[in-house]
């Protein structure tokens, strides 16, 4: 399973990215093996869990570029591991761009650049987002 991670100048909780998975139309798998949201669209399906330490997947010299880069030590790692279904990429690459927009960071997918940094303007609340709903008629 593909994952790509945004790395966040916020100190990012757990309850926060629950709050965002569930406010994006998830749910919470609390089972202790998985601890981790789940996003579900339209057959595509991301799962997304974060951590504050930064040393299983940056080496100091990496820490210190997305340090230069955030202009502040980063806090938090949001990891969304991407599902194999269609869609799941788009799906994964829509729920980093919220997390950017709410917590700022930066966007790691894995190909050795960093991007798409942005500061926060203020951090606040998860906006309830209504789920996607197909009308009978279509």
């Amino acid at each position: 399973m593909r994952n790509i991670l945004v790395v966040t100048p916020t100190c990012v909780t757990q309850t926060m990215v629950q709050a965002l998975v569930e406010a994006l139309g998830g749910y919470w798998n609390a089972e202790s093996t998985l601890n981790q949201g789940v996003i579900e669209r339209q057959g595509a399906v991301v799962y997304v869990s974060r951590s504050a330490d930064l040393e299983p997947d940056y080496d100091p010299h990496e820490v210190a570029r997305l340090t230069q880069l955030l202009g502040e030590k980063p806090q938090t790692v949001v990891d969304i591991h991407i599902g194999h279904t269609g869609g799941s990429e788009a799906l994964a690459a829509d729920v980093a761009h919220v997390i950017i927009e709410r917590w700022g960071g930066l966007l790691d997918d894995n190909t050795g650049e960093f991007g798409a940094s942005q500061r926060p303007s203020q951090p606040h609340p998860p906006k309830v987002v209504a789920p996607h709903r197909v009308s009978e008629d279509a």
